[in-house]
């Protein structure tokens, strides 16, 4: 488990045929947090919970579960997770947070590009650098070592 801020995460690791109980576990833990937050006047965000399952083709094969009920809520087993602006997908591949990051990026430089013109070169690209410093390099240690077959997408823009 860990916390950031209104942030929890809840993590196990767990083989396919274990899965029922340590997801029990999970969501007795997650109860007793619940607890905790209701009486500091916080609750769950039924709109932002998330459940993923990360593991290889064949393990994910195996798990049979597709809903996890925690505080009377039903929460769907998500192909992708969000976590600290990382795109998680199931298969740790990473192809998903590379897509979303080159398609934000993109579309930021579009809007910068009329700012720009009313800049002096070296204003502009200060905040270019700027911000590909700040969006393009946040959290590229997790590509490092990336497949090529999931290095595509970036070929592809």
């Amino acid at each position: 488990m860990h916390s950031y801020a209104d942030d929890t995460r809840l993590y196990f690791n767990a083989d396919p045929s274990a899965v029922d109980s340590k997801v029990q576990k999970l969501v007795t833990c997650a109860g007793d947090i619940g607890q905790w937050m209701c009486a500091n006047w916080l609750k769950l965000n039924q709109d932002k919970t998330q459940f993923i399952w990360l593991g290889t083709p064949h393990r994910l094969s195996k798990l049979q579960l597709q809903t996890v009920t925690l505080r009377g809520i039903d929460i769907m087993i998500s192909t992708e997770a969000i976590c600290l602006r990382v795109l998680l997908d199931s298969l740790l591949t990473f192809a998903p947070d590379v897509r979303c990051l080159f398609g934000k990026s993109f579309h930021h430089l579009r809007h910068m590009n009329t700012m720009c013109k009313s800049l002096t070169e070296d204003a502009a690209t200060t905040m270019v650098h700027a911000f590909v410093t700040s969006w393009v390099d946040c959290c590229n240690s997790i590509l490092h070592r990336m497949s090529a077959a999931n290095v595509q997408p970036i070929q592809m823009c």
